[in-house]
């Protein structure tokens, strides 16, 4: 009867080594899987690169934009994207115009796309 108490006891301490284990794997899974989804947040993740297409078709169309120099988008949260970009405007186009413009793009980009919060339009003057 001692010897089957005695199994008895290394078989719990067997249970609790492998049941410490598994419940350490599934600690560490779901860190892993926590710091995967939170790192684009951390880092600063952009907009994908359709909507970055998106964005610069938008840019181009509007009158008066002649080139799209460059477009920086980045989220601050899930719900918050800073968009900077750098346009160049036709050579003709007076200074009250370009502001006219610059208004009517930020109207235009929060109205299709309201996450976006922050717009930064760096104007390009090679006169």
């Amino acid at each position: 009867m001692v010897s089957g108490s005695r199994e008895a006891k290394y078989l719990s301490q067997d249970l609790t080594r492998v049941s410490s284990i598994v419940i350490g794997v599934i600690l560490a899974s779901v860190a892993l899987l926590l710091i995967y989804e939170s790192k684009g947040l951390l880092v600063g993740e952009g907009v994908d690169s359709s909507e970055l297409r998106k964005l610069r078709v938008l840019l181009q169309s509007e009158a008066g934009v002649e080139e799209v120099r460059r477009i920086v988008t980045m989220h601050f949260g899930p719900q918050t994207v800073l968009l900077a970009t750098e346009l160049r405007f036709r050579p003709e186009r007076s200074v009250q115009e370009i502001a006219s413009i610059a208004a009517t793009l930020k109207k235009k980009i929060r109205e299709g796309r309201p996450e976006i919060k922050h717009i930064f339009i760096a104007i390009d003057s090679d006169k």
